[in-house]
């Protein structure tokens, strides 16, 4: 694997951790089917891919503790409901600290100032699961699935544009149909 693909792959990853939702999905399963195709280690793959979810877990952690916070407490638009939902969240999150880290995203537990102990435990078993999951599920499924598209995919995208088209041609017909074929409103001062 190139460096350059190593860093790519690292980045899309970190940025999902950071983020709820990223990159790092499909870069863990093209990686992954590389891989499966003989072309790369899966090994090192994981270890890039875990170490990123590690790395964006912990910026997404600090970012929500040194910002989130304040954030949340802003003046503005549902600010009482916003201060009820910290209050009552924090007291649920610091009891289940490692649950929360475990499954949720690195800011949220920032936000509720979870210790570093159960939150560094709980967020690494988070990563190492996703990583072990998607990367691991790319490796074993992911050439069976390129064959299968290749084989029969192609034919089926095929046959979904051209329904796709049709549909649309036919909206588009029965539109223009009716928007000039509208007759004038009839004229109600003879009545």
């Amino acid at each position: 694997m190139s460096t350059l693909a190593c860093i790519g792959l690292f980045a899309a990853v970190v940025a999902t951790w950071i983020a709820v939702s990223g990159p790092g999905e499909a870069a863990l399963v093209g990686a992954g089917t590389v891989a499966a195709r003989g072309e790369e280690q899966i090994a090192s793959i994981l270890a890039i891919a875990f170490l990123g979810t590690f790395a964006g877990s912990l910026a997404a952690y600090w970012i929500g503790r040194a910002g989130g916070r304040r954030l949340l407490l802003r003046p503005g638009p549902l600010l009482a409901w916003r201060v009820r939902l910290l209050a009552r969240s924090g007291s649920l999150i610091q009891r289940r600290a490692f649950l929360a880290s475990l499954l949720g995203p690195g800011w949220l537990a920032g936000i509720n100032e979870i210790p570093s102990r159960p939150f560094i435990a709980g967020s690494a078993l988070s990563g190492l699961l996703w990583t072990l999951t998607i990367g691991l599920g790319a490796f074993f499924a992911g050439p069976s699935l390129i064959q299968l598209y290749d084989d029969v995919g192609k034919w089926t995208s095929i046959a979904a544009l051209t329904a796709g088209a049709t549909v649309a041609a036919v909206i588009l017909l029965r539109r223009s149909r009716s928007g000039s074929g509208a007759a004038a409103p009839p004229d109600r001062s003879a009545s």
